[in-house]
């Protein structure tokens, strides 16, 4: 084994941890906050969702979802996503 180099076996995959903030648009009550951190838990990869309803601020943290898989998710629900951004984990 060469120095430097981690020791990684074939076919894996590493994901880095990443936290993503989004905006969803069209929620009116607690019960639309529910209704998007449900949608989003069953992501795979997805470890922590934060919605805050006043603001329609979306955070999502984890590894290995990507922005698509977000939207999908949120128009799942029945909302709309109206931008990302990447922050610090």
């Amino acid at each position: 084994m060469r120095r430097g180099k981690k020791n990684t076996p074939r076919g894996c995959i590493y994901f880095t941890r990443m936290k993503r903030d989004y905006t969803v648009e069209g929620m009116t009550c607690e019960h639309c906050v529910l209704s998007v951190r449900e949608e989003l838990s069953e992501l795979a990869g997805v470890d922590q969702v934060d919605v805050e309803l006043s603001s329609g601020h979306l955070a999502v943290t984890g590894q290995g979802f990507s922005d698509d898989d977000v939207r999908e998710a949120v128009e799942e629900a029945g909302y709309s996503l109206a931008g990302s951004r990447p922050s610090a984990a």
